[in-house]
């Protein structure tokens, strides 16, 4: 079983799209789902303190002052770095994106988000098939609240449709839908994904992920 954690930055608009020019997913396939599990608490534990001093740090605490959750948009510059340091020194996940500039997509592409979202995911996994992924029954964990219940019970069987009888694939897909808050990985996902964004925005991190590039090729 392969399992891909998923979490987006960013909408699907072409609403002042000079600000809001990209949408990013992040997705997060763990190679040790253990060791990735273990950094998550090491990163909590060390940097509890500095996320408190946050100005959004609502965002990652509950009304009771208890950790929640991690937040990539809550996030300083330096917690992002030391994040991208903590969770990149082993090599226990690789991490995708898929970009999208919003500035040259169509009313047609736009205009049902969700078919969007599923058009983009689907397109990915043909991606990764034809670069040699493993084609092993996958399950993918998506944050539940970037996604509208209607379109919960399309995306599974979309890509079961599309990959399995279009793109020959054997590989069988599930979907799961979750609460980020009871899911680290797609809180991991969260992070890596509004990291991006940010730099795709203000190219912050610039050499920092150009190393990283480099090193997972």
């Amino acid at each position: 079983m392969v399992n891909l954690y998923i979490d987006e930055s960013g909408s699907i608009t072409q609403t002042n799209t000079e600000h809001n020019k990209y949408f990013v997913i992040g997705i997060v396939v763990p190679r040790d789902t253990d060791r990735v599990r273990k950094l998550y608490s090491q990163f909590v534990e060390r940097n509890l303190s500095r996320m408190r001093a946050l100005e959004k740090a609502y965002a990652i605490f509950d009304t009771n002052g208890k950790f929640k959750e991690l937040k990539g948009n809550a996030f300083d510059a330096t917690l992002k770095e030391r994040f991208l340091n903590h969770f990149c020194r082993f090599d226990a996940l690789r991490v995708f994106y898929i970009q999208v500039d919003n500035r040259g997509l169509s009313d047609v592409f736009c205009e049902n988000k969700a078919r969007a979202f599923n058009f983009l995911l689907k397109s990915f996994l043909v991606w990764r098939f034809n670069n040699g992924a493993p084609q092993e029954n996958y399950e993918i964990q998506i944050d539940e609240r970037n996604v509208k219940t209607e379109a919960k019970f399309t995306l599974e069987d979309y890509l079961n449709t599309e990959l399995r009888l279009q793109h020959n694939i054997k590989a069988s897909f599930s979907v799961r839908y979750f609460d980020s808050s009871q899911n680290k990985l797609i809180q991991v996902a969260d992070v890596f994904s509004n990291i991006f964004f940010s730099y795709l925005h203000h190219r912050t991190h610039e050499e920092q992920l150009k190393s990283l590039m480099r090193s997972a090729i």
